[in-house]
C-alpha cells in the first residue's frame, strides 16, 4: 500500500424499517456528504436501485471515493465520524449489512 492509492468506502444497507427512515435521513444520510469531502471523499454512488445480479439484496448501495486511502482511515478513525455511525447502527440491520474500507487497485494483478 502506497500514499497514493485511493480508498473506497463500500456500504450495503439492510435497514431495519423502511417506513421509518426520518431520522436516518436527518442524522446520517443528510450530513456525511459534507463530512466525507473535508477527507476528500465523495459519494460515486447512492442508490436503492441496483441492476440485481445475484445474492444479497440491501435496501441502499453506497460507494465513496477517497483520494487517499490513509485519509479514508484517518477518517474511520475519528471521533467525529463515530459518533455519526450512531445514526447509522440505529437505522440498519448490523448483522445483515456490510460497511467497509477498500485500498485502491488490484493486488491480484501484480
Amino acid at each position: 500500500m502506497t500514499q497514493s492509492e485511493k480508498g473506497y468506502v463500500v456500504g450495503l444497507l439492510k435497514f431495519k424499517d423502511l417506513d421509518n427512515l426520518g431520522e436516518f435521513i436527518e442524522n446520517f444520510a443528510g450530513e456525511i456528504a459534507d463530512f466525507f469531502s473535508e477527507y476528500d471523499g465523495k459519494i460515486l454512488v447512492r442508490t436503492p436501485d441496483p441492476h440485481f445480479l445475484e445474492g444479497r439484496r440491501y435496501d441502499l448501495h453506497v460507494i465513496v471515493e477517497f483520494a487517499a486511502f490513509f485519509t479514508a482511515e484517518k477518517m474511520f478513525n475519528s471521533a467525529d465520524f463515530e459518533a455519526l455511525q450512531e445514526h447509522r447502527r440505529a437505522a440498519i440491520n448490523v448483522e445483515q449489512s456490510t460497511f467497509l474500507l477498500l485500498c485502491g487497485g488490484d493486488i491480484l494483478a501484480q
